[in-house]
């Protein structure tokens, strides 16, 4: 018999865009992702069939031009990415949103599918 880890199911790695527009990272994530100052995000569109355009994130060793910084503040990891959501048309302000990272596969490269939620914020 086997059994399930609740604390697999449980903890799913997410990242959560603040009213500024950062990209928090949970510590599920932090841990998946395996998060340092040092590497950077990349976040971009992918096409899926039957679901139009997903958005993706893929982890970068290094600091790349192209591709967010992880910075970190106290114990939290977040990118700067406010210009991406303000681009997108995301009303983080108003509504928290959050992207639960679910792993997968583009070009035989590990990317991270990033399904949306959103919550309104209290005023």
């Amino acid at each position: 018999m086997i059994f399930f880890n609740a604390r697999d199911i449980q903890d799913t790695p997410k990242v959560t865009v603040h009213r500024t527009g950062r990209m928090g990272f949970s510590r599920s994530a932090e841990k998946k992702l395996m998060l340092s100052t040092d590497k950077s995000v990349l976040i971009g569109l992918l096409d899926e069939p039957g679901n139009g355009q997903v958005l993706v994130l893929k982890m970068a060793d290094t600091k790349q031009p192209e591709a967010f910084a992880v910075n970190k503040s106290g114990p939290y990891y977040y990118a700067n990415t406010r210009n991406l959501f303000d681009l997108l048309g995301e009303n983080y302000e108003d509504s928290k949103l959050i992207y639960d990272l679910i792993p997968d596969t583009a070009d035989g490269q590990p990317i991270f599918k990033l399904k949306r939620r959103s919550i309104e914020r209290k005023k």
